[in-house]
């Protein structure tokens, strides 16, 4: 229920990347490390269950006083397929779809290339690693299929150091949200002002309150 959800500070714990590890402790241990130093919001949203995060929440979280950022995480997987000796291959990564707007102020992909406020429409951004597999550079395309088997061409607009923590493949919002069965995002990440307190008013005159005491 959306009337459930909570919003508590980060330094409680978040566990919200989908981080592929292999059953390698050093692979785990570098992914912890990244999205511990990327993840710059005060508050995480998530939902109790698997129904997710509704666009509507998401809108009422950003009508809340005291709330400065807003960034919706959708997450699904993404099937790169790219150029292999005389053929080509296929390979399957973590991707999450966030909106740009003052998103390093709530993850911090740490982006060596490119600009990551340009993931709109059709773009991505990926990190070093998916980049190297691929051979993606900074404004060419790349062949990218989402998680429900629709075919892509983003034009990549970033490339990121922070794959582990976050993912490899970083879409907008709202395209890896319609392309997953329920539609919905995984989490809210809120910045707000100073020590927050916040009531969000939800759709059928629900009431969630989020946030802590100042």
């Amino acid at each position: 229920m959306l009337a459930d959800m909570a919003a508590t500070p980060l330094a409680m714990g978040v566990t919200l990347a989908a981080v592929q590890v292999f059953g390698a402790s050093t692979t785990l241990a570098g992914a912890q490390q990244q999205f511990a130093e990327g993840l710059r919001a005060d508050y995480t949203l998530t939902a109790p269950s698997a129904a997710g995060i509704s666009p509507e929440v998401v809108e009422a979280v950003w009508e809340t006083p005291g709330v400065a950022v807003v960034t919706p995480v959708g997450r699904s997987q993404a099937l790169l397929t790219f150029p292999s000796e005389d053929s080509t291959a296929t390979r399957v990564f973590a991707a999450q779809g966030v909106t740009p707007d003052r998103l390093p102020e709530t993850i911090d992909l740490a982006v060596t290339q490119g600009d990551i406020a340009e993931l709109r429409g059709e773009t991505v951004a990926l990190s070093r690693i998916a980049a190297e597999t691929v051979r993606g550079t900074v404004g060419e395309t790349i062949e990218l299929r989402l998680g429900d088997g629709h075919l892509r061409n983003p034009r990549v607009v970033a490339i990121y150091e922070n794959g582990l923590g976050f993912g490899d493949v970083t879409l907008p919002n709202d395209l890896v949200v319609a392309h997953t069965t329920a539609q919905v995002n995984s989490a809210v990440l809120v910045s707000a002002v100073g020590l927050w307190r916040g009531v969000v008013a939800l759709p059928g005159s629900r009431r969630w309150r989020m946030g802590i005491d100042p």
